[in-house]
């Protein structure tokens, strides 16, 4: 699924990841013949929307490690040692507490949401 996620990210047009995918005899695994424009439509969503959670999931271990009192050289360690990112020089100690902050924000305002109701 991440091909076609690549092949979006990279500028190509739905039909120009179709045709890729044909040219690389990518096939459906269910019953084995070729991928259309909605599967790969499907695929996309899904992909997407998988690294959404992914990435959510990532925020809220941050803001509970930040909330025990780790600085953020600690919870850059904890992360990259729990395999959150490849490299440590993939992320920034400003980045980790923008992230951190977002949390936060989103957190208050589902709080906020949730007792006007």
């Amino acid at each position: 699924m991440s091909h076609v996620v690549e092949l979006r990210e990279a500028g190509k047009t739905w039909d120009e990841v179709y045709f890729t995918f044909l040219r690389e005899r990518r096939r459906n695994l269910r019953n084995g013949r070729e991928i259309s424009r909605g599967r790969l439509q499907n695929m996309y969503t899904a992909e997407i929307e998988f690294r959404e959670q992914e990435a959510l999931e990532i925020a809220r271990q941050l803001v509970e490690w930040a909330d025990a009192g780790n600085s953020l050289t600690q919870i850059r360690y904890a992360a990259l040692k729990k395999g959150l990112w490849s490299d440590a020089d993939e992320i920034t100690l400003e980045q980790i507490q923008e992230i951190i902050d977002h949390e936060r924000q989103l957190q208050q305002m589902e709080q906020s949401h949730a007792t006007q109701q």
